[in-house]
């Protein structure tokens, strides 16, 4: 046998094929073939289902003491207004200003509760963009609780 053959038997890649792991990809489709359709997996993140997708949860997840809330904010005001103003007490790490029913409200979260306790000491009253605003400590919201299995004559079922 000659040489050759012997040496691509021993490779599990075709000739002039390299086994790197991005050059192993399905080529695209061929012209023949259904074109709206795609029959391999691809090699993106595409819809492999392994990407990290929406709904990562709220940013300001994380302990109550290091978040404030801020109130009185005009309705024009970027987030980043708010990051510049409140870091005047401590390096915010994440900055949030709400709209629709929240419209007019904040929350900040500090790297550490002594600086969410400052900001709420030294900013609360302060101006920005020519509204007073009101800093003040997160207050976490209870859950609601289940309704009760009482009807509204007062029977229980």
């Amino acid at each position: 046998k000659p040489p050759q053959l012997a040496q691509n038997r021993a490779s599990s890649a075709p000739p002039g094929r390299s086994r790197r792991p991005q050059d192993q990809c399905p080529a695209a489709p061929s012209p023949t073939a259904m074109p709206w359709v795609w029959m391999g997996k691809g090699c993106g993140k595409g819809y492999g289902g392994k990407g990290k997708g929406k709904g990562k949860g709220a940013r300001l997840s994380g302990p109550p003491e290091l978040k404030v809330w801020v109130g009185g904010l005009p309705e024009d005001v970027k987030w980043k207004d708010l990051q510049t103003h409140m870091d005047q007490a401590g390096k915010s790490t994440w900055v949030e200003v709400f709209s629709g029913k929240g419209t007019g409200t904040g929350a900040v979260m500090f790297k550490t509760a002594e600086e969410a306790t400052n900001a709420v000491a030294t900013l609360n009253g302060s101006q920005l963009n020519g509204h007073t605003i009101i800093v003040d400590a997160w207050v976490p919201k209870a859950k609601e609780e289940e309704p009760s299995l009482e009807t509204p004559g007062g029977a229980t079922l």
